[in-house]
């Protein structure tokens, strides 16, 4: 998309509609630099996403072993997640695991972004 009128007017778009019917938005991003331009570009808090389910740096060695903690429910209607191209499937599945049932889910990528430094890249372009 654009730098105009892209990712940032789209994402915009959608926390204003979901606030306009009185809907909780919650803005989550993979790396502390996303996260802050996402608060920057939109005027709204984001956090890491490891900051938003309070999981703190998980070690790479420990993955694999802590796949099944226990994750603090995200308290938001809807999460929209910026950057998912750089997310991998074990962030993925805290994420997935941290969202109540019924809560939306807006997933936000770019196929030129970085891929993820983890496990497979979760986010994938299909043609």
């Amino acid at each position: 998309m654009g730098q105009v009128h892209g990712k940032t007017t789209i994402i915009k778009e959608i926390i204003a509609i979901y606030e306009s019917i009185g809907k909780k938005v919650v803005l989550c991003a993979p790396t502390g630099r996303a996260a802050k331009r996402m608060t920057e570009t939109t005027g709204k808090e984001a956090k890491t996403i490891h900051r938003l389910l309070e999981i703190g740096k998980i070690q790479e060695e420990q993955k694999l072993e802590t796949v099944d903690n226990d994750i603090i429910p995200i308290d938001g209607d809807v999460v929209i997640v910026d950057e998912m191209s750089m997310v991998d499937v074990f962030l993925m599945n805290y994420l997935l695991k941290g969202i109540y049932l019924g809560t939306k889910l807006v997933l936000v990528g770019d196929i030129n972004q970085l891929p993820s430094v983890g496990p497979r890249k979760y986010f994938k372009r299909h043609d």
